[in-house]
This record gives C-alpha cells, sequence and structure tokens, in this order.
C-alpha cells in the first residue's frame, strides 16, 4: 500500500517561489557587481564598523 505523498500549502509555495525570486535578484546584482568590476565593501565595511563600536 503506498501512501500519498505530502503536498505543501499553496500559501508556503507562494511564499517560498517569493522569497528565491528576490534571492535570484540579489545573486544577479552580485554577478553583474563583479562583472563590471565593482568593488563595494567599503560601504558594509563602515556601516559595520560604526554599529560595532558600541
Amino acid at each position: 500500500m503506498q501512501k500519498e505523498p505530502l503536498k505543501l500549502p499553496s500559501d508556503l509555495i507562494s511564499d517560498i517561489k517569493t522569497r528565491l525570486k528576490t534571492l535570484s535578484g540579489q545573486i544577479n546584482g552580485v554577478v553583474k557587481m563583479l562583472d563590471e568590476g565593482k568593488d563595494n565593501r567599503f560601504k558594509s565595511n563602515t556601516y559595520t564598523s560604526y554599529c560595532c563600536r558600541f
């Protein structure tokens, strides 16, 4: 006797797809930045340094 596979709720599937699309956009942005030779480390390091002082 085979068990029927569990199915995820449709709202959960929709949320997962939205999050994956967001991640895809962010990854594509990083790839584009690397292809263009841009280096934004200093922006995030400045923020991190500022936050970690306290």
